[in-house]
């Protein structure tokens, strides 16, 4: 073989050998299987999703009309949350009493109830130890000042009733124009506030409008003067005949107020031809300074005098004695985490999710009240309301002799209230009259108090 043909037969092997190792490569490449994968292809693989969460299902029972357009936005809320709620809407008043009643007695117990407030209550359908899961250490209620609301959802000082609604707070209302005519500001003391009646009624307008022909509208004063700190403290001597209405000072204070603003003429001059639409819209319009209500009247001026909403404002009235100007407050509702029930842990953490500020906020950003919990935002409130507010959460708001657990009545109260307007009873009177009824409806129960 001369040498071109070994150079050409040497080139043509040596291109076959690269060749046959090019297509070995290629074939290791892509080998089915048996192949590692790729650094890439590992780290773009997504990890099977965890498995879901269990619901955490609960019932609650409570008066259908409780529940609101501010529940209806919770619930909304509280599915997302992973809450399964079941809802049973028990009828109004003593038909739906008798239920929760029966339904308590018999142990066939929701996991939360939603029922009345206030010590009476709490007490009244059985051992509360016994009923209601204790929830002080939930981080909600360091937003709860006990105070103002520990008679109201406590029990022997434990929270065990959660605020639900919107609380009521009782105050002066009064029309700023009318007080900036008059060159007079908010009495801060008890002669403060004579002395505003008094350039009010120089004024040409009526000091203090009184609705006489709705007796209940007369009974304020003494919602005021009552709304103390120990007001479940006096209920209790009352209730035990520790103490009778003729030695309650405070209660006394709101009477002699009343009289003093008739006998001064700081009233209405005809009280008993006027009702409380009258009184809604005399201080509207500006034609009375001031009306002692509850901030549950606003409601009414934004329907009926919109463009007046602004003009009015609220404030605690001075009281004779120098103690520090109050509101009365009134309750919501509350919830209460029943014990021993299958879905008690579910129940605790619903009421905890519910009374969170993020909560609180869904609910009453839904529909108008005043939250018990502090640092609520998203608030639909008027002036006046929101202006309540701030006297209740600077710590001068308490819930007053008929909010604080006494056993009776003690009479009609607005109907004596009303005496004292048309001058038939002295303060002292009324007082005498309410001890006479408190013992009487004592005795009638076979109060062993009261023998």
């Amino acid at each position: 073989m001369n040498r071109k043909l070994l150079k050409i037969v040497t080139f043509v092997t040596m291109i076959c050998l690269i060749l046959a190792l090019a297509a070995c490569g290629s074939n290791k490449g892509n080998n089915g299987g048996n192949a590692q994968p790729s650094n890439s292809s590992e780290s773009a693989e997504t990890p099977a999703p965890s498995a879901s969460q269990e619901p955490m299902k609960l019932t609650i029972i409570g008066h259908g009309s409780n529940f609101t357009t501010g529940w209806e936005a919770v619930l909304a809320d509280a599915k997302t949350k992973g809450f399964e709620i079941q809802v049973e809407k028990l009828p109004e008043g003593s038909q739906g009493d008798d239920i929760v009643k029966t339904r308590l007695a018999t142990k066939e117990l929701p996991d939360i109830l939603l029922n009345y407030s206030g010590q009476a209550n709490i007490m009244g359908n059985g051992n509360p130890d016994e009923l209601y899961v204790d929830l002080s250490n939930q981080a909600w209620v360091q937003n709860l000042n006990l105070d103002t609301w520990g008679s109201s959802f406590a029990y022997q000082g434990k929270v065990v009733g959660a605020p639900f609604q919107g609380s009521q707070v009782m105050a002066m209302f009064y029309n700023k124009k009318v007080f900036e005519s008059a060159g007079v500001n908010v009495p801060t003391t008890y002669e403060e506030f004579l002395a505003t009646c008094d350039a009010i009624a120089k004024a040409g307008k009526t000091p203090v409008f009184l609705p006489g022909k709705d007796p209940w509208t007369l009974q304020f004063s003494t919602l005021f003067s009552t709304a103390q700190k120990d007001s479940t403290e006096i209920a209790g001597k009352l209730n035990q005949n520790q103490m009778k209405f003729a030695e309650y000072q405070d209660f006394k204070a709101g009477l002699d107020v009343l009289k003093e603003i008739v006998d001064k003429g700081y009233g209405s001059k005809d009280p008993f031809a006027h009702g409380y639409d009258d009184a809604e819209k005399a201080l509207a319009n500006g034609d009375a300074a001031m009306f002692m209500m509850g901030a549950w009247f606003m409601t009414d001026i934004v329907k009926k005098y919109p463009d007046k909403v602004n003009d009015i404002g609220a404030f605690a009235m001075p009281i004779p004695g120098g103690k520090t100007p109050t509101v009365a407050v009134s309750p919501s509702v509350a919830l209460y985490a029943m014990k021993g029930t299958k879905n008690q842990t579910s129940a605790e953490k619903f009421i905890e999710y519910f009374e969170s500020i993020d909560t609180q906020n869904i609910f009453f950003g839904a529909e108008g009240g005043i939250p018990e919990i502090t640092g609520v935002s998203k608030l639909t409130l008027t002036p006046a309301e929101m202006e309540a507010k701030a006297i209740v959460d600077a710590g001068n708001g308490f819930v007053n002799y008929q909010g604080s657990g006494l056993n009776y009545a003690g009479g009609d109260f607005p109907s004596l209230s009303a005496d004292i307007v048309g001058g038939k009873k002295t303060p002292q009177q009324v007082l005498e009259a309410m001890d006479k009824e408190f013992v009487k409806q004592a005795k009638i129960k076979n109060d062993p108090n009261f023998k």
